[in-house]
């Protein structure tokens, strides 16, 4: 197997951690609310990264590094992580998945504004695609037709819940473009396996000072209870091997088309979706859906 094919197939490995991820979410539920199952998540994640820190011989970042990787976390892990498990309980899989993941168009614009880096035709079809998608995609699934007050009421109840899961996810794609141009800054300045410790370790904490003063679910509930903490667990480890897969993949094929491949996880996940959770798409979230991970490609390879 040469050095395309094991890049390929770790992108695409990438992708579907990061869908397991979201199924995994959508399956708790309210078992764990969101904030708290980000610390349970940063923590596993952070056990498994410092072996590996430690056998790689990688240094302590100093203060100024720490600093870039502590505003990077704000936004990608205690804002984009939290809000994008709060969009998929209040939208789904299907939906909030392609919306969060349109990251990248943004990233591209904030990356402009923010660093100077260059904006090229293929860079803004890909961001015009992305934005396009996102509309489609925020088009609710028609329902089934019921009379009566109660009725209206639920109607009324499920259409705000719907607007706030795609405002949500929208908020989540920003979150995560301004923490992926924070991160550019931290990775000048230490190696990936550093980051990513660190990351999860300040997150973590971040997340567990949250958890006590919003959420106040007692650890021993989690542990305890043998299902939550398996899928806590588990969410801890697709956000690990995700991150170990994406270097991977950087590796050997660089870093566009290994985006490319990352960014194809709404393919896993609409499908995951509709078919576990039984989770309705329109025809135009599907088209919206295709333009959107269409959108990422072309930002990727511009």
């Amino acid at each position: 197997m040469n050095a395309a094919h094991e890049g390929l197939i770790a992108g695409l490995s990438v992708a579907a951690f990061s869908a397991t991820t979201s199924v995994l979410v959508r399956a708790i539920g309210a078992r764990i609310p969101s904030i708290t199952l980000n610390a349970w998540r940063c923590t596993v994640a952070g056990l498994i990264f410092l072996p590996l820190w430690w056998m790689t011989g990688g240094p302590a970042p100093d203060i100024h590094t720490l600093a870039w990787i502590g505003l990077s976390v704000l936004f990608s892990i205690v804002l984009g992580d939290t809000s994008f498990f709060l969009a998929i309980k209040k939208i789904g899989v299907s939906k909030a998945t392609p919306i969060a993941k349109t990251f990248p168009a943004f990233a591209v614009l904030l990356s402009w504004v923010i660093l100077g880096e260059t904006l090229n035709s293929l860079r803004l079809l890909g961001v015009g695609l992305a934005v396009g998608g996102t509309i489609l995609m925020s088009q609710r699934a028609p329902g089934p037709v019921a009379d009566g007050t109660r009725a209206d009421e639920r109607e009324g109840r499920s259409a705000r819940d719907h607007w706030l899961g795609v405002a949500i996810a929208v908020g989540t794609a920003i979150a995560w473009a301004l923490g992926a141009v924070l991160l550019k800054v931290s990775l000048t300045k230490a190696d990936v396996i550093t980051v990513s410790l660190f990351k999860t370790v300040i997150a973590g904490i971040i997340l567990w000072f949250l958890s006590a003063s919003v959420d106040r679910v007692p650890v021993s509930k989690v542990l305890l209870d043998r299902t939550s903490l398996l899928l806590a667990g588990a969410t801890g480890v697709t956000l690990a091997g995700a991150a170990l897969l994406l270097v991977y993949s950087v590796s050997k094929v660089g870093a566009g088309p290994a985006s490319v491949y990352a960014g194809l996880a709404p393919l896993f996940a609409v499908p995951a979706g509709v078919l576990i959770f039984k989770e309705r798409m329109s025809v135009a979230a599907v088209i919206g859906c295709i333009l959107a991970v269409g959108g990422i490609i072309c930002v990727s390879m511009g």
